[in-house]
């Protein structure tokens, strides 16, 4: 017996008649179909997908495609797929905390506790680097916070996405924002899950702003974080900015895996 989502599956392949869709390899536009699938519940997290040679049975796609088509999907963080096991929905919720500031004690090994005060929710123009990024929006939102490091240092952030999504954002007290993780908020109330982030570090002077927040001299010399999140199908959700100043805290890296 074929699997209920399986059929929907194969319909939506069949039925699909963009120029835009039909003009990608086929691998691509089965995994744009499953992400969509998934993106609207027919799979949720750590739902077990079915297997290739079912899908071979059922959907109009050779074996190498489905793979390859898979092979993209879990390259994307929407699903992870297990020697021997089979392939699963992926869940977001690893990518919701602090991966951008976690910071040790030399003596414990255990990561300094973090504190997160919002400084404020505005509305932004579309501006380097995160209007490139985020692409096309009437604007954007900046959730700007104040990150308190074991009441050691403070470190300053902005979580820039787009108005035209989550403009709701803006109907939210400030408080009810402190210490709540951004990305929960949007995969919670707005139904967009984290499942990939890319991060980039650089060390540079840090912004006049910066500086004057977080009580540091002009131009001084500080890491900044630059991380993009991406959703289901790959698609941008956030772009965040972090300002960390001088510090004797060592940093631990972690690869973003789920």
């Amino acid at each position: 017996m074929i699997d209920p989502e399986l059929k929907t599956l194969a319909k939506r392949i069949v039925d699909t008649n963009e120029p835009t869709v039909l003009g990608q390899p086929k691998y691509k536009q089965l995994a744009n179909h499953i992400s969509k699938m998934i993106e609207e519940g027919h799979w949720k997290p750590g739902d077990q997908l079915p297997s290739e040679a079912d899908m071979v049975k059922a959907v109009p796609a050779s074996l190498g495609t489905i793979q390859k088509a898979l092979n993209k999907l879990a390259d994307q963080g929407a699903i992870v797929r297990e020697h021997y096991k089979g392939t699963y929905v992926n869940g977001p919720r690893s990518l919701l905390g602090p991966w951008h500031l976690r910071f040790i004690d030399d003596k414990s090994k255990m990561l300094l506790p973090i504190r997160q005060e919002v400084l404020g929710i505005e509305k932004v123009l579309g501006e380097e680097p995160w209007h490139s990024f985020l692409g096309n929006s009437s604007y954007f939102i900046n959730v700007k916070r104040l990150i308190d490091v074991n009441g050691e240092f403070n470190a300053l952030s902005h979580f820039f996405v787009s108005g035209d999504s989550f403009g709701n954002l803006l109907k939210m007290p400030v408080t009810a924002l402190d210490g709540m993780y951004i990305r929960e908020i949007l995969r919670t109330r707005f139904g967009t899950p984290t499942l990939r982030l890319v991060e980039e570090v650089k060390c540079e002077p840090l912004t006049d702003e910066a500086c004057k927040i977080l009580q540091l001299s002009h131009g001084a010399i500080g890491m900044i974080f630059h991380i993009r999140s991406y959703g289901y199908r790959d698609h941008p959700v956030s772009y965040h900015l972090v300002y960390v100043p001088p510090n004797p805290r060592r940093l631990e890296l972690r690869e973003n895996v789920s």
